[in-house]
């Protein structure tokens, strides 16, 4: 598959510095201490209590039920057989009991509140007694250990009422916890922002960074993608995120010179976009708690091990350098290929310490059609995995790699999945000084213009993407918390 478009630039001008690039500080690691008591907590209106204070050997005293609930004694033992509290399930995997319907999951002596339910101070209890957990650790609910007061492991799944001591190598963890490292995080293939709020990105994609677009923010994105293939000099670069991050939108800076590259090369050049993420990695820390970071475009061959173990090898570096956040990888084939991810996403995701990564398809030739697109997309929130469409164009046969696919269409598709979008794009423009007709990709006709909300302004194509009063970023985008 060849590189869909030429990308003119804006305005003539290409600087040779290095934008400087997102990075992020370590999530610190929770712990705990002391000798290993457990208080449970009281149940809320019509809950149960399952829990208590857990002595030497496991047993388990009965907490007092609040009003219309009922009090269940459990005695669980390492190994014991756990009892259900009412209105609740039993499951048993050493000597644990989880309740649904407002009641108090009780572990081996640890007691969780969700639904009614108190728990310890910060919506967490937490054996003392315990050992630290990493920073790896996947939690998004309100234990932290096991019964015996040991750290949960790297792969360990727990989700709202339940406890899963999840295997460690083949069951991609789906949740993570944005309270230990306040920023943006997928759980259960969604994506949140830094308050745990539930945020769908639904914006645009900016071509250059040599161009301001005066206006852009008033389109109503709530995330914008910038390609910092013209590397100009830091204060261009920071001010326009500083900008945008001032408007609350979202900020996904990402490298395209790996875009389209297969075998030998991409491996090569992911590694140089690598390393200038990490060379980089302590200057744009300000904008992590409300950005993703894209490691590379389009890069990589299509349905192959060597994307997913490649993307395994620049995800490790990308941690280890400091990067705390929310990481996008675009799937091979120049972006397009369903494969990558569906089949190897989960993989990369594992791999992950922190496993919290958003995978992105972009939508071009490959999918000519709305039929295509929607088992493409099914196919994906099939796997669990957390993805958005990152590229999507006008449609009417334009580009190197064209389709018939209608944006509106293809905006209504992903909104009925909640799977986020984001258009190509704002300045990508194909007349000099920085001007644009409607047989490109470009939303507006005249960059230099400042945008006031004048629909004359727009293309066909930034017409549907701003204005469309069902699908459009005016209709529907919803800005992130957590600036």
């Amino acid at each position: 598959m060849h590189a869909r478009r030429y990308v003119e630039p804006a305005s003539g001008m290409k600087g040779s510095l290095p934008a400087i690039l997102a990075a992020g500080f370590v999530i610190a690691a929770c712990s705990s201490s002391g000798g290993g008591t457990t208080t449970g907590g009281s149940g809320g209106m019509g809950g149960n209590t399952t829990g208590g204070t857990v002595e030497t050997g496991g047993s388990t005293s009965s907490g007092t039920p609040a009003t219309g609930g009922t009090t269940t004694t459990t005695t669980a033992s390492t190994g014991g057989t756990p009892t259900a509290g009412s209105g609740g399930t039993t499951t048993a995997s050493g000597g644990k009991t989880t309740a649904t319907g407002g009641t108090t999951t009780a572990t081996g002596g640890r007691t969780t509140a969700t639904g009614g339910t108190t728990t310890a101070s910060g919506g967490r209890t937490t054996a003392t007694g315990g050992v630290a957990m990493d920073a790896g650790v996947d939690v998004h609910a309100d234990v932290l250990q096991d019964g015996s007061g040991n750290a949960l492991d790297a792969h360990s799944d727990v989700r709202g009422d339940v406890a899963i001591d999840g295997p460690a190598d083949d069951t991609p963890p789906s949740t993570f916890d944005a309270t230990l490292g306040g920023t943006m995080f997928v759980a259960n293939g969604e994506i949140f922002d830094p308050t745990g709020a539930a945020f769908l990105p639904w914006g645009v994609n900016k071509a250059h960074v040599d161009q301001e677009n005066t206006g852009l923010e008033i389109t109503g994105m709530n995330a914008v993608r910038v390609n910092l293939y013209f590397r100009l000099p830091n204060a261009t670069t920071t001010s326009l995120f500083d900008r945008f991050y001032a408007a609350h939108i979202v900020v996904i800076p990402g490298r395209w010179d790996a875009t389209c590259m297969e075998g030998n090369t991409f491996a090569t050049t992911l590694a140089t976009d690598v390393d200038a993420w990490v060379a980089e990695a302590a200057a744009w820390k300000k904008y992590e708690r409300a950005s993703m970071i894209n490691i590379s475009n389009e890069a990589g061959p299509s349905n192959s091990t060597v994307w997913r173990d490649q993307y395994i090898t620049a995800v490790g570096r990308m941690r280890a350098a400091g990067y705390g956040g929310l990481l996008m990888i675009d799937s091979g084939g120049c972006g397009q290929d369903v494969d990558d991810i569906a089949k190897y996403g989960a993989d990369v995701l594992v791999a992950d310490p922190l496993h919290n990564i958003v995978f992105s398809l972009h939508v071009y030739g490959d999918t000519p059609d709305v039929t295509t697109l929607n088992t493409n997309l099914d196919r994906l929130k099939a796997t669990g995995l957390a993805f958005v469409i990152g590229e999507f164009g006008p449609g009417r046969n334009i580009g190197p790699s064209p389709t018939d696919l209608a944006p509106a269409d293809l905006m209504a598709s992903a909104l009925a999945r909640g799977i986020g979008a984001l258009a190509w794009a704002a300045d990508d423009n194909d007349l000099p000084n920085s001007m644009a007709d409607d047989n490109w990709f470009c939303m507006f006709y005249n960059l230099t213009k400042a945008y006031t909300g004048d629909a004359a302004d727009l293309t066909i194509f930034g017409k549907v993407v701003v204005n469309d009063p069902t699908v459009g970023l005016l209709a529907v985008a919803r800005k992130a918390g957590g600036f």
